[in-house]
């Protein structure tokens, strides 16, 4: 079809990125690296999170960066701001406080429970955030460069029982 249906979580998504001055490709990348790191991560159980989180790691993956907007010294702070407050439209509250604590997670500290961006979620969403953050900082390391070299990235089981990142350029 000409215009390929969307949802209006995604629209909304894609407009608030738009609106930041996003760097679509490599936006984009980092969400196809960490959809790929989250679903070899899920066939080997290094994560227990289903397919409504993997929704909200690709929005959280197009939006990590859209603080640099305002500023690039903490645009993680940023980032989260501007999700929480840009009224996005088909999520629940919840729902953005993921996506945002997930952005803000995505650089420097790694999320712990007496963070604010943490305090006030359900346990089973400081899990999510804390699985969301850490694989979009993975797959935002993995395009630090913004060139795309790296064109997928999964988790793999060895037989000596540990488990690599395998990179494929």
């Amino acid at each position: 079809p000409l215009f390929e249906e969307q949802s209006v979580q995604i629209r909304s998504v894609t407009q608030l990125a738009k609106r930041c001055g996003v760097d679509e490709p490599h936006s984009h990348h980092v969400k196809k690296l960490a959809i790929d790191l989250f679903e070899s991560g899920a066939k080997i159980n290094l994560h227990k999170l289903k397919g409504h989180h993997k929704r909200l790691l690709e929005y959280a993956a197009l939006l990590h960066d859209i603080g640099i907007f305002l500023s690039y010294t903490d645009h993680h702070k940023h980032s989260a701001y501007l999700i929480r407050n840009a009224e996005l439209v088909g999520f629940n509250q919840n729902e953005v406080n993921i996506i945002a604590a997930s952005a803000y997670f995505h650089r420097r500290k790694i999320p712990k429970k007496s963070r604010p961006q943490l305090a006030d979620l359900p346990k089973k969403d400081q899990y999510a955030v804390k699985i969301i953050s850490t694989l979009v900082r993975i797959a935002e390391a993995l395009d630090r460069s913004h060139q795309m070299v790296i064109h997928k990235a999964e988790f793999n089981p060895r037989a000596d029982g540990k488990i690599y990142l395998d990179l494929y350029t």
